[in-house]
């Protein structure tokens, strides 16, 4: 049914560089629990990892923050592929958008930290779009990752993944509608 092969076009910005890839926005979308104000429980984010015993402490930080009252911190306590946070947003017409966030982080490694788009497709496993990864110990900075919505596409999972050592936050999620198609 939905196909994932040439309808895409992926441009990554991250820190500095996000300022020379700013274009219009035609309108913004709503991403729930945006600054990831609400309880985990009320929350539509869900954490999940590769496989294992339990490698990742998630929580709210209360202490660093970007915007509002807290942020999310993903930490690695043990070796493990990756750990991400994600949630599935569906009312995306077709069109061009740029998810964006705040990161910040301390000590990754290797993969680091990065925000990712996947769009899910009825014969498989889908497309995924990737931002620029995080390295090192840094401050709060944007990061973002453009992609394209398929007409027929279902809706698209969002999210972020640390994929080494050390800690990431994120704060300020949002998604900005670029054109229709």
């Amino acid at each position: 049914m939905l196909k994932f092969t040439r309808d895409f076009f992926v441009f990554v910005c991250a820190s500095s560089a996000f300022l020379s890839c700013t274009q219009a926005v035609a309108a913004s979308v709503t991403v729930p629990d945006a600054g990831f104000e609400l309880a985990a429980a009320q929350s539509p984010w869900r954490f999940y990892q590769h496989a294992g015993v339990k490698a990742y402490k998630v929580l709210r930080d209360k202490e660093f923050v970007s915007e509002g009252k807290q942020s999310l911190r993903i930490t690695r306590i043990e070796e493990q592929f990756f750990g991400a946070m994600s949630q599935f947003i569906t009312d995306l017409s077709p069109g061009k958008y740029r998810l964006i966030a705040k990161l910040k982080t301390s000590e990754t490694i290797g993969k680091g930290w990065s925000l990712f788009v996947r769009i899910p497709s009825v014969a498989g496993s889908g497309s995924v779009f990737s931002g620029a990864r995080v390295i090192g110990t840094t401050d709060w900075s944007d990061s973002a990752v453009e992609f394209v919505v398929p007409a027929g596409a279902s809706g698209v999972e969002i999210g972020l993944s640390l994929e080494s050592a050390g800690t990431g936050w994120a704060d300020d999620v949002r998604i900005e509608q670029l054109s229709a198609p």
